[in-house]
Order: structure tokens, then C-alpha cells, then sequence
């Protein structure tokens, strides 16, 4: 438990026993280094907004592979699920692991490392290419002293001070600690306001976990691979607590989370913490963000189409532009691929969304499945006559599976059951091109290796060696962009 004015350490519990390790005594579990899990994605969603993210802006949680120079990183979720278009702010509150890996990808690892340093992490001793994307989602080891100190600065508005491991007393807790400012404060406002949100944790958690307190809390959860470690780490704005629970020997916890295990005893803790708090604080100072209304799918300002609006914070040098195009009216069109057509007369609305959500969209179309809960028709962009999105004249049909550059390799047994998946996206130049494009046939090493409708995925024999592989319109008749990648086999 840490004073946020003075930095000392009010309560500090941390020892455990080794004896089931062979290992006879004590040791400190506040500076044992262990996984952290989520409880890092704030820093890399602070660096977003920094750079002009705003929680409001919708992400793409779907299946997505990266690049690195090691090789190629697809994440996944924790619960396995995708939740398809969210906003940052639910993402994050809810510690989706793709939109949080998508930021790090955008920032560099390095960039991430450099701010970790600066708050006093310096457990992350390797190099930012030793932990890449992943160290978004804590791939390194801190000590639970240090994940304290970094929270702590974020309750503080973004200015970082060291723990004092002191006996505190009242003339002491009365002094300021000697700060350094490492996050702008309307940054770590805006991060605050997003974690002190119960229901922002909703989609993420499925549900708002044990925090339900009489004041606002920022929290977030931690649990690393294998239920090795969980955490939960939050603030108001006099106290920090920072909790970690597990096996001393690293033994797997029988699937307690970072909500289950450490979050119970995190909310006892906090609420004793602050019961000799005469006067609680705001947990941020509401005038570093400007309120602004949008459409709470978007997050920007509501079309003609918007149904719902909500209040949503922004930073006052990033408040949003433009208005929202996911949501269009429409008719009824037989001759369209699926049905509708963009209508600004039309009676009925229909959400749109761009090519990265394509193959989302299918798997949900498959098992019937409606995302929207009006009942609302989800669907790709480019299938909707009239409402392609704006562009070049021509469209771009782009691989987005395999990520350029990836290298696969052939297990012991070569059958014809190992194989690997295509997967094209189109980026719609124009309605004619939207509308008539039809088919894809993919094409590897020179030979059409097989055709697909949309969503334009195809499965091909993993065949050693190094390829090339496009995607292009079935009919040649019709212009497009090709953008063809390389993948090996090895």
C-alpha cells in the first residue's frame, strides 16, 4: 500500500515460505520478479493517447498476425474470444490482448521499453527485441514493488517517484515526494477516467469483478501464461495497492485469474487503506478533459444514421473529427451481394464495416450470430452497393494472410494434412468496383491455386520452399491493385 503524496509504503506483506521448493527460509515476494500480465497495457495505451488515440475510437479485436524480426506473433485473447469492433477504452478496461498488441505494434516494443524504464521498471533488463510485441502483454518479469511505483505515478497525474521504504508517520506523509514528470497529466487522466469505469470492464470481463467500491478506483487486472501469477494493481488518488498472488516455486494456480485470485484481497485491501483518508480526491482533475457526444460504436460524431449518442472524455488537443459512417440507411436490393444497398432515403439501418472485420463478420454470419443488439444487419463494406468506402479508382486487393515474410515449419510428418491458410481483404476504390469485383482467385508461385467468394480465404498444401503468393479479381476483365507477399516452408 503506497501514500501517493509522499510515496512511502504504508503496508508492505511480502514474504513467503520455500520450503516446498527445497529451499529453506524466507524470501520477499515484492521483489521477486514474476510475469505482470495485462496490468502493462495502461503504459502502452498512455503512449496511444499520447499520440493521439482517443479511449472513445473504435479498434479491431479480430484475429490478426504480426511481423517482428523473429518471425510472425498472433496473439489471442485470453478467454479465446474476439469481440470484433470495440472501443479502446472498453478494450483496455476489459484487457482484450489484440487491440493492446495492435497499439504496441503501431508504438515499436522499444518505444514501450523506453517508458517502463522511466517508471522505474528496471527488472525489464533485456533488449526491447528480446521481448517484442509481447512485452504489451507482459512477456518480461517486474517486481510487484515496481508495478506499485508505476501505478502510483498515474494517481499522481503522471509524476513518478521512487517507493520509501520508511516508517511513516503523519509528518512524514505530509511531505511531497521528489517527482519526475514521466506522462503528461491529461494522459494519465484520460487513463484513469478508463479504468475507474465498471462498465467499460464489462465485454473484456464479463462482468465488473470485486470492485464495486462507494468511490472511484482505477484497476486493472493481471494474470500471466499458464495461471503462474495474478494480479491486481489500482489507485484512488491518496492510495495505491498493488497485489500479487501465487506460488512462490511459479506452480500453476488452479485457474485463478487476475479478478478471481488477486482481485478479492485487492479490494479488501483498498478499502482499508482508505478508511484514514479524511478527504478523498477526485481520482483525476476533470478539467485536463473535454467532454464531446458520439456515437458510441465509432466514437465519432453521429451521422444521420446514429441511433445512440453517449458522453465520452477526450483529450482537448485530440477531440474527434468527421462523422460516423459505420451506420447507413439502406434499401432493399436483390441484385446486391448482400441484399442492401446505401440509401440516405432508405427506412431501414445497417452497420458497415471496413475489410479488416470481413472474416470476422463471416465466422459470426456462420453460426448466426448478431453482433448488433437492435438486430441491426452487420456487414462488410465493400458487399453494400453505394456506400464503398471513399479511395482510389481502383481497389486494392491486399493478402492479410500469411503476414509478409512468414516462416513456416513442416512438423515431422510431411502429409498432405499440413496446409496453409490464405486469407485477402479488399480495399474498396470505388462502389462499381465494390459492387462487381465478385470472386478472388489466389494465385501462388504463378498457378491459380483456387478461387474464393468472400471472405476470400483458401487453404493450400504447406510445399517446402520459398513463395509467392497474390490475390486477384476471378474475372479479368476487372482492375484492381495487387499487393502480392512472400512466405516460406521449412
Amino acid at each position: 500500500v503506497v501514500d501517493n503524496l509522499s510515496g512511502e509504503v504504508l503496508a508492505y506483506v511480502g514474504s513467503a515460505d520455500f520450503h516446498n521448493i527445497h529451499i529453506a527460509g524466507q524470501v520477499d515476494m515484492a521483489r521477486a520478479r514474476r510475469q505482470p500480465g495485462s496490468t502493462l497495457k495502461p503504459f502502452v495505451y498512455a503512449l496511444a493517447f499520447a499520440d493521439g488515440h482517443s479511449a472513445a475510437e473504435m479498434t479491431a479485436d479480430v484475429e490478426t498476425t504480426f511481423v517482428e524480426p523473429g518471425g510472425s506473433y498472433t496473439p489471442k485473447n485470453f478467454d479465446g474470444g474476439l469481440e470484433g469492433p470495440i472501443p479502446l477504452r472498453e478494450a483496455l478496461a476489459g484487457s482484450l490482448n489484440i487491440p493492446a498488441v495492435r497499439l504496441a505494434a503501431e508504438q515499436g516494443a522499444q518505444k514501450l521499453l523506453d517508458l517502463l524504464h522511466r517508471l522505474g521498471m528496471t527488472s525489464l533488463d533485456e533488449r526491447a527485441e528480446h521481448y517484442g510485441l509481447a512485452l504489451a502483454l507482459g512477456s518480461g518479469e517486474v517486481e510487484l514493488r515496481e508495478l506499485a511505483a508505476a501505478y502510483a505515478t498515474l494517481a499522481r497525474g503522471g509524476a513518478y517517484a521512487p517507493l520509501r521504504f520508511t516508517v511513516a508517520d503523519t509528518a512524514s506523509l505530509a511531505q511531497p515526494a521528489s517527482t519526475t514528470p514521466v506522462i503528461d497529466p491529461a494522459v494519465a487522466a484520460m487513463v484513469s477516467e478508463v479504468l475507474a469505469d465498471p462498465l467499460a470492464r464489462v465485454r473484456g470481463l464479463h462482468g465488473r469483478g470485486p470492485f464495486t467500491m462507494p468511490y472511484p478506483v482505477a484497476v486493472k487486472t493481471g494474470t500471466s501464461s499458464g495461471y503462474r501469477d495474478t494480479w491486481t494493481v489500482g489507485y484512488t488518488r491518496e492510495r495505491t495497492v498493488a497485489v500479487w498472488l501465487g506460488n512462490a516455486d511459479s506452480a500453476p494456480m488452479d485457474r485463478l485469474t487476475g479478478a478471481s485470485g488477486a482481485g478479492p484481497l485487492f479490494a479488501d485491501v483498498m478499502t482499508r487503506a482508505m478508511q484514514d483518508v479524511p478527504q478523498r480526491a477526485p481520482l483525476w482533475d476533470a478539467g485536463l478533459l473535454v467532454s464531446a457526444e458520439v456515437c458510441p460504436l465509432s466514437g465519432l460524431p453521429a451521422g444521420p444514421a446514429c441511433d445512440e449518442r453517449v458522453e465520452r472524455n477526450f483529450l482537448a488537443d485530440h477531440l474527434p473529427h468527421g462523422t460516423c459512417e459505420l451506420h447507413v440507411h439502406v434499401r432493399r436490393d436483390p441484385q446486391a451481394p448482400a441484399g442492401l444497398r446505401c440509401d440516405p432515403e432508405g427506412r431501414e439501418v445497417a452497420v458497415v464495416l471496413p475489410p479488416v472485420f470481413d472474416v470476422w463478420l463471416a465466422e459470426r454470419a456462420a453460426v448466426g450470430a448478431s453482433p448488433d443488439p437492435f438486430g441491426r444487419p452487420w456487414l462488410p463494406r465493400a458487399r453494400v452497393p453505394g456506400c464503398a468506402a471513399p479511395g482510389a479508382a481502383v481497389p486494392v486487393v491486399r493478402l492479410v494472410a500469411p503476414a509478409p515474410g512468414s516462416v513456416y515449419a513442416m512438423g515431422l510428418s510431411r502429409a498432405e494434412s499440413q496446409t496453409i491458410e490464405l486469407r485477402a481483404e479488399l480495399v474498396a476504390g470505388g462502389e462499381s468496383a465494390a459492387r462487381t469485383l465478385g470472386a478472388l482467385e489466389f494465385v501462388v508461385d504463378g498457378r491459380v491455386a483456387g478461387r474464393s467468394d468472400w471472405p476470400y480465404q483458401l487453404r493450400i498444401p504447406a510445399t517446402p520452399g520459398d513463395h509467392e503468393v497474390l490475390a486477384r479479381p476471378a474475372d479479368g476483365r476487372l482492375a484492381a491493385r495487387l499487393e502480392p507477399i512472400h512466405f516460406s516452408v521449412r
